[in-house]
């Protein structure tokens, strides 16, 4: 290690000790020595989520350092005492990232109900100080960082059919990279990522009149999100609310798809993706219950409980139990399709599934076809009457004058056809994992086109050449 190495290291470990105390109190304070001096040795390294919280601090404190040596060295600069650029960057270094231990009592409270609330208050703070007091820096920084990264990518997907049929919600949060007809994604920062790098790609979007009506729905859910990152919701609760409204509050997508039939009984809702942990549980309480009329054993609702409170690390001891349960025979081996993501947590954030039963085309054709089912319904009932004229009105008031909107209802019952299928591909024996992959990969791009086919009939995003 150099000399200069070594001088850094040494003012940042008494910038660590100055800022402590500053915040602690006088270290000859009796109750603080006591504190520091007796009781159990803590933080030891017992179990692996201590490893997994150790690495955490570790890829942070280098930002942390690598401030302090800035601010440092800036002090010196501008003629600050020896001590006196220690305690600058001690704070700077500190104030560089969220302090998720600056709270007060009543804050302390509202983070115990709502995981990461303060974090989230705190992320809004920071941009507008950092706007405010550096806004040549900040805005150097955001167009450097997010902006011009949004702009290349957008040009670079804007017409790839991969990129396309993505999920909203993983193209507003991720920039998407396709590789060899592989997506990948990489997180946008929080807040920042979404008004200034989605914010530019919806942007594009309009000036490119391919999806006018885009920017508009950007806005409103950006509003929408806001509000509800003020709302203080109890992370306890969350699921439970998710439940009652079936949409998921991250994707703004319905826990239980669209495409699956709801004449289904509650135990029987589960999709290719659905944990057999979740299954067991599932009969367990239907057993407990008796009751086959509850949504309380529905394993899609039982897998976003579980996703909820224990977040990525409980989705990959999900993940081990299921294969525990075949393992040890207490479960019969479904065959599940080969996962083409990895299973290794922290690399497996970048893959995306690809094709997705959560594809964006799908998502907009049901959103769409709910707003003028009504419509539908009441056209052929008119026809049946003999009532042309009027059918006619409510044709043209949802722009399908030239269009037979039994076609549509064709559309509907395809994907939900296609989504029986996979499921027998799923539950059946006659094929390996790998085959069944394929297959249902297959089948999940035969729905996406379906539901392209369907937008297309509605003058809704696709083909624009029909309006």
């Amino acid at each position: 290690m150099s000399n200069t190495d070594s001088n850094s290291f040494l003012s940042i470990f008494v910038s660590l000790i100055v800022v402590f105390f500053l915040i602690s109190g006088n270290i000859f304070d009796k109750p603080a020595f006591e504190i520091l001096n007796k009781g159990p040795v803590r933080n030891l390294l017992k179990t692996p989520l201590e490893y997994l919280r150790i690495l955490s601090e570790f890829s942070e404190n280098m930002t942390r350092i690598s401030e302090f040596k800035r601010a440092y060295k800036k002090s010196k600069k501008i003629g600050l005492t020896e001590k006196e650029a220690i305690e600058r960057g001690g704070f700077e270094s500190r104030d560089i990232t969220i302090d998720y231990s600056k709270m007060g009592l009543k804050m302390k409270s509202l983070n115990q109900i709502a995981a990461f609330y303060n974090a989230s208050l705190q992320g809004t703070v920071k941009i507008f100080d950092a706007v405010k007091q550096r806004p040549a820096r900040a805005f150097t920084v955001i167009t450097g960082s997010i902006i011009l990264p949004s702009i290349y990518l957008w040009l670079a997907n804007k017409d790839d059919p991969i990129y396309q049929r993505q999920p909203k919600w993983v193209k507003d949060n991720y920039w998407v990279v396709v590789h060899d007809g592989v997506p990948y994604r990489i997180p946008k920062p929080f807040d920042l990522g979404v008004v200034f790098g989605t914010g530019t790609e919806q942007l594009l979007d309009w000036l490119n009149e391919e999806h006018p009506d885009e920017i508009n729905d950007f806005i409103y859910d950006f509003g929408v999100n806001q509000l509800k990152n003020l709302n203080p919701t109890p992370t306890f609760a969350s699921p439970f609310l998710e439940a009652y409204f079936n949409e998921s509050f991250f994707t703004n997508k319905p826990l239980v798809p669209d495409y699956m039939d709801k004449k289904l009984l509650s135990k029987y809702q589960y999709t290719t993706y659905t944990s057999e942990v979740a299954k067991g549980i599932s009969r367990a309480i239907n057993t407990m219950i008796g009751n086959d009329y509850t949504k309380l054993d529905n394993p899609i609702i039982i897998d976003n409980f579980l996703r909820s409170w224990f977040a990525s690390l409980g989705r990959f001891v999900i993940q081990m139990s299921d294969k525990g349960l075949v393992e040890f025979g207490i479960i019969e081996d479904p065959i599940k399709p080969t996962d083409n993501l990895t299973i290794i947590p922290g690399i497996r954030a970048f893959n995306l599934r690809d094709p997705s039963p959560n594809s964006e085309f799908i998502t907009d054709f049901y959103k769409e076809f709910a707003k003028i089912d009504k419509d539908i319904g009441s056209i052929l009932a008119l026809e049946k009457r003999g009532e042309i004229q009027e059918a006619l009105k409510i044709k043209e008031k949802i722009n399908m004058k030239d269009k037979n909107v039994r076609q549509l209802l064709k559309v509907r019952d395809a994907l939900k056809e296609i989504n029986y299928v996979i499921r027998n591909i799923y539950n059946t024996k006659k094929y390996t994992a790998d085959e069944k992959r394929e297959l249902i990969d297959a089948h999940y791009l035969l729905m996406i086109k379906t539901a392209e086919r369907g937008l297309d009939m509605m003058y809704y995003k696709v083909d624009n050449d029909n309006k």
